[in-house]
Formats: C-alpha cells, structure tokens, sequence
C-alpha cells in the first residue's frame, strides 16, 4: 500500500535508488534493492504481527468482547516501545525474557546486535513460540468450554 500510494504521489524515480545498512556485527556496509530490503523487513516483523494477532484473538475469545481485544492489542504494541524503553538499561537476567525483545527478528536478518546482551535467534523464536503457547492454549480451553448456539 505505502509503494502504491508513493508511486501515485512521488513518481517511480526512488525505486531504483539503493539501500544501505551497516551491520555493527561483521562491520560491513550492504547495499541492496528496495524490493529486497521491504521483504526482509517484512520477515522479520513478522513475528510481531503474529504475536499481536494471537494477543486480539486470545483477548477476543477470553473476553468475548472485540472492542477490547482491538484496545489490548494496540496497547500491547505502544506499551511495548515504553516497556523496552524502560528495561533495557537493566542489566538483570530476566529482561532477555520480555516479549518486546524477543518479537523483533530484523537485528539478525541484517547481521546485527540485539538489543539485550543474551538474546539469540534461536532463544527469541523459543520466547515468541512460548507467548504463543501461553496467549493460546487458555484461548481454546475457553472456546471449548464456551456453549455457542446457532440461532
């Protein structure tokens, strides 16, 4: 959608210019296509979609109420900006374990340093895969348990 409306607004004149990142790890500078870099963007927020949309669909089922599963989602995703805010400057083990560090994959597609000391690709998949077990096994156990009535 933002490429659709970009072109009709701005031309097509940005597509072919490049997009450089710095990886802080191996101390390169890549350059690559814009089509590749909204990919591997995409990718890597991929998660974080996921997550929220297991998030509004647990709080929809539990709380049978959609209003509120839309308001629990949206505040999970700004309140997750001030949470990592606010822990990151902690040096306690436990950090490594809040949603909000683990959720975001593009420091590893682009080669860099996570936020938190600690945190691997592999340890964040298991911490999302974890949250998702957490947001979805109550959320079938009410669903299950709830008596829906075709009328």
């Amino acid at each position: 959608f933002q490429l659709i409306l970009g072109t009709l607004f701005f031309g097509t004149e940005s597509i072919t210019t490049p997009i450089i990142t710095y990886s802080n790890i191996s101390d390169k500078v890549t350059v690559m296509n814009i089509f590749v870099y909204s990919f591997k963007s995409f990718i890597g927020l991929l998660p974080t979609f996921l997550l929220l949309t297991t998030l509004a669909f647990a709080a929809s089922t539990i709380f049978n109420n959609t209003a509120l599963a839309i308001v629990i989602s949206f505040a999970g995703f700004i309140g997750s900006n001030v949470v990592s805010s606010l822990l990151a400057g902690f040096n306690k083990w436990w950090v490594k374990f809040v949603y909000c560090f683990n959720w975001e994959f593009t420091p590893y597609i682009f080669n860099n340093k996570p936020s938190i000391k600690g945190v691997s690709l592999g340890f964040s998949i298991v911490v999302c895969l974890v949250y998702l077990l957490i947001l979805l096994v109550p959320t079938f156990i009410v669903f299950k348990n709830r008596d829906i009535k075709n009328v």
